[in-house]
Order: C-alpha cells, then sequence, then structure tokens
C-alpha cells in the first residue's frame, strides 16, 4: 500500500550568488571574493600603510608626483620637498601631468617610513622594527640620498651589529659610512675571506683582501704578543703542594697551561664571546693543569698570570686603528 509521505522539494539554486567585492589599490581593479560570512580576510597594505603627509599641512589635493611601491600602493607626493630634501630623487623625468605612477623596488611598508622623513613632521626613530625593516629602509635612504633619515638608520643598524655585521659592513662599504664600517669590522676580522668576497662589489674586493691582510695581522699580533709575555716569565721549580710564588716565577706546567688558554683565545671567531672571556677570564680560564689548581680552587685565589694576560689582549685591541684608516692609507 502506497504511503502519503512526501519528501520536501528545494528551491532550485539562483543562477547567480552575489559576491563580495574589494578594491585592489595595486591592480586597480575589483576582484570577486566569498560572502563575509565566510571569509576571513588577511591585512592588506591599506590596513599598515598610510600616506606620509598625515598630520601636516600636506594633503593629496596639493601632491604632484606619484610614486607605486612594489607592492602595488600608490604614494601621492610633493615634488617641492622632495627635491629639498632628498638627492637622488625625483629627476627630471618624473612627470607631474596626468595620472602616471613611478614604479620603484621597495615594498610599501619601507618607503612609508622612507618618506616620513622628507615631510616636517616628527621623524620616526625605528627602535621598535626588526632587522630587515630598518635594513631596507637604510638602504632605500642610501639609493635615493633621504638624507634625514640616513643618521637614524645607521644609528639602529648599530644595535643589530652583533647579530648580523656581515650585512651591516656590506652596506656600509656600498655607501660609505666608515663609522658604521669600523663598528662592523671586528666581528668580520676573524672570519674567511670568501664569505665577505662574495658580498662585496668587484671594486672593493681587492681592497678587503689587502686591508683585511693587514688589519687581521693586528689582531694576530694580540696573540702573539700575549703568548710571547707568557714564554718571557720568569720560571721557577714546578712545586705540587701549592701555587706557583710569582715573586719566584712560573712554573713549566703553569707556563704550558697558559699558553694553551693563549691559543684558545685565538681560536674564538666570536668577537662577543672573545671579548665576555677577557672581561671574566678567571671565570672562563679552567685552570686543570695548573700545578696548585686544588690549593687555588679551594683558597679561591685568582690567577695572577690569567688576569695580566687578559688584560694585556684587551689593551692591544684597544690600540688597533679602526678598519677604515686602513682603507685611507696610501703606503
Amino acid at each position: 500500500m502506497a504511503t502519503n509521505s512526501t519528501t520536501p522539494t528545494l528551491p532550485p539554486p539562483p543562477l547567480f550568488q552575489p559576491a563580495a567585492f574589494t578594491f585592489n589599490i595595486g591592480a586597480l581593479s575589483l576582484n570577486p571574493q566569498t560572502p563575509p560570512a565566510q571569509a576571513v580576510t588577511a591585512p592588506t597594505i591599506l590596513n599598515v600603510v598610510e600616506q606620509p603627509w598625515v598630520n601636516t599641512r600636506f594633503n593629496e589635493q596639493d601632491s604632484d608626483v606619484q610614486i607605486k611601491s612594489a607592492d602595488g600602493f600608490i604614494f601621492r607626493l610633493h615634488r617641492t620637498l622632495l627635491e629639498m630634501n632628498t638627492g637622488a630623487f625625483p629627476g627630471p623625468e618624473v612627470s607631474t601631468e596626468g595620472e602616471e605612477s613611478v614604479p620603484l623596488t621597495e615594498k610599501a611598508n619601507v618607503l612609508a617610513i622612507l618618506f616620513s622623513f622628507i615631510y616636517p613632521k616628527r621623524h620616526p626613530d625605528l627602535d621598535d622594527l626588526n632587522f630587515q625593516t630598518v635594513a631596507g629602509v637604510a638602504e632605500a635612504a642610501g639609493k635615493y640620498e633621504v638624507f634625514a633619515a640616513i643618521n637614524t638608520c645607521n644609528a639602529r643598524l648599530m644595535k643589530f651589529v652583533p647579530q648580523y655585521p656581515l650585512d651591516i659592513f656590506v652596506h656600509s662599504v656600498k655607501h660609505d659610512y666608515p663609522k658604521l664600517m669600523n663598528e662592523a669590522t671586528p666581528y668580520l676580522c676573524r672570519t674567511p675571506l670568501t664569505p665577505v668576497l662574495k658580498r662585496l662589489p668587484l671594486h672593493y674586493m681587492i681592497a678587503w683582501c689587502f686591508e683585511k691582510s693587514q688589519y687581521h695581522e693586528a689582531w694576530r699580533s694580540v696573540f702573539t704578543e700575549a703568548a710571547k709575555y707568557v714564554k718571557n716569565l720568569p720560571g721557577s721549580a714546578n712545586v705540587v703542594s701549592g701555587p706557583c710564588d710569582t715573586s719566584k716565577g712560573i712554573c713549566n706546567t703553569c707556563r704550558c697551561a697558559l699558553m694553551i688558554w693563549v691559543s684558545d683565545l685565538e681560536v674564538i671567531e666570536d668577537i662577543s664571546r672573545l671579548n665576555n672571556t677577557l672581561n671574566s677570564p678567571v671565570m672562563k680560564y679552567q685552570s686543570s693543569a695548573c700545578c696548585g689548581h686544588g690549593y687555588v680552587a679551594a683558597a679561591k685565589i685568582p690567577c695572577k698570570y690569567v688576569s695580566d694576560i687578559a688584560n694585556l689582549c684587551k689593551e692591544k685591541i684597544r690600540c688597533i686603528p679602526a678598519f677604515a684608516t686602513y682603507l685611507s692609507r696610501k703606503d
């Protein structure tokens, strides 16, 4: 017997599903997206970048130059301020007529910071930016000669030298920043030549090889002098019942232990670690080979010679000329 139950029928799907549209400033087109209820939108450059003249007396209506970032943001700037505050931009080929924009290779977040330095307002200090962003702004500032930004960028890059010495050294050589160069070179003085040469312009390679050999020799002399100091210490009999009597000289066991420590210092490539070792020599020095090690450790008597060697090394390092002075010599 047939039942009277009926299956409910659904209306046919609409032929056209309305789409939500957003304005893509890079492509200057409308892009369909899923309805807002189903969409998970990511931040766009419109959310994080603003025109650099915001909060000044300048505005979009009196702008006469359009700059397009690599990711599509249009900066509407003022030629007069660009000419007054940059050394290389804009050139006469940049038109102020029509809607044509000048494309640049830098992204919007970098250019927004850079262009903020040409307007009459408080300039950013860059303190809260990561290295990649600061480096991008610094490179753009050197490239377009935005002089107001260069010193701020260099001051911020100083803080990153221990983590990124090679990147900062290459940047300082490229744009001729001796102070930044001198800050970075101690972190590279004990590294192989090849990694640096791969990053330098061709005309700097010969200079780096020649000058670094002199600079490296100055650093090597630090440990040569330390080893000579140990070698020339007056000797005494090898007495194992206590530490060396400094009034009578040093025993051969302690002399060998100190020579090993100097060798260990010389192979430390990280300048930060070397400085830490020299600043806390007794803590870093493992004096297990010392003839009176047990007595010294129990009495907590610091090794006089370890501290002397550390002080000698620090004084020699302090006297090494800055790397930029080697570049300026006409020997």
